[in-house]
């Protein structure tokens, strides 16, 4: 699931995989969540699988 939040993030807020990443992990250690966020070589390998739309409205 967090690899899905990461994929989200990244076109929300225009982001690369690496301040992606360092995102997720903020906010998790902001939420005093246990669990560890995907790296930029996990990001990078997994964006073909998982592609995700945000759905807007203009």
């Amino acid at each position: 699931m967090a690899l899905q939040v990461c994929l989200t993030f990244k076109p929300l807020f225009d982001l690369s995989y690496g301040p992606t990443s360092g995102l997720a992990e903020s906010l998790l250690e902001l939420s005093c969540l246990s669990g560890s966020a995907p790296d930029f070589g996990t990001l990078c390998r997994r964006k073909v699988i998982s592609a995700a739309s945000i759905p807007y409205r203009v």
